[in-house]
């Protein structure tokens, strides 16, 4: 009976003090490493895991939105990942969050407290900010709904263009948007290099060129055949030769000019036509004046044969 009881007075401070134990939280000096799994009693960092069989773990059970933190002494976070050089890189300033390598440290993600997001960059503009190509083999819907707000925006360098290359599946027949260099919009199709001329011209002040380059002073320039159901031209007509005050020249006069010029008044010469097109409108007011005066000479022309005629019956009157 001695006995036992000699062996509950040595367990009860035994029991006490593995009691206090588990009851406090467990503490490291000041100083030193701490090694779990090293297989060394002198480990190269302050906090060293290492396990074959199974990852570390970590879990926090307490209230919702609760974090696990880690912090340097300015309170960010530097967390390296891999054992390679350069190895994968987290980094956090600010509310701002990057994701890269030691290398430079290269930024491949940067997400900032605005709530911009950069790729390959480590100040994004914008709330998606690439530096660098994007390829997608599926189609990019953009929803641009909002009041004086673009669906696309192409930028390009401050000296150079910005194209939009659009190719079909099935062959290398390729479109180009051109808005940078002398401040024109250009629509080619010459199979994956810029067009020196463009299908399509149009210049910022709206002047147009179909099948040639440059845009010149007119409006629309087609640099070949067109083909329409309907053209209608606005024009002034040629009334005014019908007029009592219309100075008709005459015949004498018209074959004098046509003898020096080669051509009819007021209609320009065919080398002329040739080197600088013809004015659709004010070709077609002239042409039909010169109809008009036409008309005007053979009316006169009748009236004079009707005169002669009229004369001939008089004298085979007078013969009988």
């Amino acid at each position: 009976m001695r006995s036992i009881f000699q062996s509950i007075a040595y367990l009860i401070p035994l029991l006490t003090t593995v009691q206090l134990l588990q009851a406090q939280s467990n503490t490291f000096p000041a100083t030193g490493n701490v090694g779990i799994g090293t297989g060394t009693t002198t480990p190269s960092n302050a906090l060293t895991v290492i396990s074959s069989s199974s990852p570390a773990y970590f879990q926090y059970t307490g209230t919702a939105n609760s974090a696990i933190t880690f912090a340097n002494a300015s309170n960010h976070l530097n967390l390296g990942i891999g054992s390679a050089t350069p190895h994968g890189y987290l980094w956090s300033n600010t509310g701002s969050f990057f994701i890269g390598n030691d290398g430079g440290p290269t930024f491949f993600i940067s997400g900032m407290a605005n709530g911009n997001v950069g790729i390959n960059m480590s100040n994004p503009a914008w709330n998606l900010d690439v530096n660098g190509s994007i390829h997608s083999n599926n189609i990019l819907v953009v929803d641009a709904q909002g009041a004086n707000t673009a669906a696309a925006w192409l930028k390009g360098t401050a000296s150079g263009d910005a194209n939009l290359i659009l190719q079909g599946g099935a062959g290398n027949w390729q479109a180009f948007w051109l808005t940078a260099t002398l401040n024109m919009f250009r629509i080619g199709n010459n199979g994956g290099v810029e067009p020196n001329t463009g299908v399509i011209n149009i210049d910022y002040t709206g002047h147009m060129a179909v099948g040639g380059n440059p845009v010149s002073n007119y409006i629309l320039d087609v640099y070949g055949n067109l083909r329409a159901n309907q053209v209608v031209v606005n024009t002034t007509g040629a009334d005014f030769v019908f007029d009592s005050a219309y100075k008709l020249p005459s015949l004498h006069q018209l074959e004098k000019y046509i003898h020096a010029n080669h051509h009819l008044p007021d209609v320009a010469p065919a080398k002329q036509m040739q080197e600088e097109g013809v004015n659709v409108g004010d070709n077609q007011t002239m042409l039909l004046k010169k109809i008009e005066e036409l008309t005007l000479y053979i009316i006169e022309q009748d009236k004079k044969m009707a005169q002669m005629q009229a004369q001939l019956d008089e004298l085979k009157a007078h013969r009988k």
